[in-house]
């Protein structure tokens, strides 16, 4: 996924006004990762992520860590582990 973050200031400031405190509800760390995942849920734009979150709230009333590191992994990590590594050893050398 290709996150656009080409937010206003006044629309990321009322991102993280929704974002910090899902955070605090549900007893997650506002860690970069946890943040980056409830940005994109706050924010609506990634409705597949929403979707997920949202469908594991009505099930347990609950986002665990667990789920937020699951999102995290499938929507911002690189789909190719292996050409991030040799990206990077080439820029290296």
């Amino acid at each position: 996924m290709d996150q656009d973050y080409s937010d206003s200031i006044s629309e990321a400031t009322q991102i993280a006004r929704t974002a910090l405190p899902i955070a605090s509800r549900h007893k997650l760390p506002a860690n970069p990762m946890n943040y980056a995942v409830l940005y994109e849920y706050a924010s609506g734009r990634n409705t597949q992520l929403k979707k997920e979150a949202d469908e594991a709230i009505a099930r347990t009333h609950q986002l665990t860590q667990e789920l937020v590191t699951t999102l995290y992994k499938h929507y911002f990590e690189p789909k190719n582990k292996d050409v991030l590594i040799k990206t990077q050893e080439d820029i290296i050398q």
